[in-house]
């Protein structure tokens, strides 16, 4: 993708979304050598959590630990916010 977000670094981007941070840190392996032979050495390739603009409001959450619990986990008093959000603007 061309990245056109103002608070968001970089020009180009491809996304793939895991199932978890194990399958993330494999994948993210593998890609790194393919994308270095192919396209070039130097080009980062990078795990992240969650959306960029979600990093921004809460930084915590951009922190990634590898060794297990995670520094900021979700909080359950957002989902009655998030349901009644998602009830307001279903899904089409």
């Amino acid at each position: 993708m061309v990245e056109l977000r103002v608070r968001i670094p970089g020009f180009y981007k491809g996304m793939i979304f895991c199932s978890g941070l194990e399958e993330a840190n494999k994948l993210s392996k593998y890609l790194e050598a393919i994308v270095g032979e192919n396209i070039g050495l130097g080009i980062p390739v990078t795990v992240k959590r969650g959306c960029s603009e979600y990093s921004i409001s809460y930084p915590q959450y951009k922190e990634i630990n590898n060794d297990g619990h995670q520094f900021m986990n979700y909080n359950e008093d957002w989902r009655a916010i998030e349901k009644a959000h998602d009830e307001k603007l279903p899904i089409k």
